[in-house]
């Protein structure tokens, strides 16, 4: 067994593969088998896994939540949660309530424009 370094032009990648050679009967000669255990990083030389057993563990975008499943959240950290979407929710309505009303005064201003130009 070998590991082999190939690499796939769609992706810009390359990838490490392990190489064996198998005897078949039926074909009378040896038939190569390889299996990829990852991608090569040519710069630093090295393999990154990317199947399941060796595939780096995701991370939770925040740090503070890292490690917490759904069933150990309290209520108070919901009731704070949903606070914080409410004022977020309430900042993004007055946003999209002002960009409506000059959208309308924009498009009013086209019109009368444009009709000037008709004349």
């Amino acid at each position: 067994m070998s590991i082999t370094k190939s690499y796939n032009k769609q992706n810009d990648t390359y990838y490490a593969y392990e190489t064996e050679y198998v005897y078949d009967e039926a074909k009378q000669r040896k038939v190569q088998k390889r299996r990829c255990i990852g991608k090569y990083d040519p710069v630093t030389k090295e393999i990154i896994p990317t199947a399941k057993r060796g595939r780096p563990v995701k991370k939770w975008p925040d740090s503070s939540r890292q490690g917490k499943t759904p069933e150990h959240v309290t209520d108070n950290e919901i009731i704070q949660g949903m606070s914080k979407l409410s004022l977020r929710l309430e900042a993004m309505e007055s946003m999209i309530s002002s960009l409506t009303s000059e959208l309308k005064s924009v498009r009013s201003e086209y019109d009368e424009v444009m009709k000037r130009l008709s004349k």
